[in-house]
């Protein structure tokens, strides 16, 4: 390779590089005042519906939290129940054998 080709190919490169750097640079550009104009939107539209829904959304809480905890209770009341079958059934299953026993005596 010529020291002369060497150059010209890397200024070909070079070349390439730097359009694809403008493309990208102009897409940028672009990009940039869109992005910022949202954000600005956003932020002028955002502030005063933050606070609307900030007020909005107090009063719900409460009905929710209400529902949490009816379930909760719901959820409790179903495990104490499923708890004293259990026991029932592990009652008749001792039970069982014994009442076996006393027919077999008898």
């Amino acid at each position: 390779m010529n020291p002369k080709e060497t150059i010209a190919s890397s200024s070909k490169a070079a070349n390439r590089g730097s359009s694809r750097h403008k493309q990208q640079q102009q897409h940028r550009g672009h990009q940039r005042p869109a992005a910022a104009q949202r954000e600005q939107q956003r932020g002028e539209a955002g502030e005063p519906q933050q606070a609307k829904s900030r007020k909005r959304k107090a009063p719900q809480q409460q009905p929710r939290k209400q529902q949490q905890q009816q379930q909760q209770q719901q959820q409790q009341q179903q495990q104490q129940q499923q708890q004293q079958l259990q026991q029932q059934q592990q009652l008749q299953q001792q039970q069982q054998p014994l009442q076996q026993q006393q027919q077999q005596q008898q």
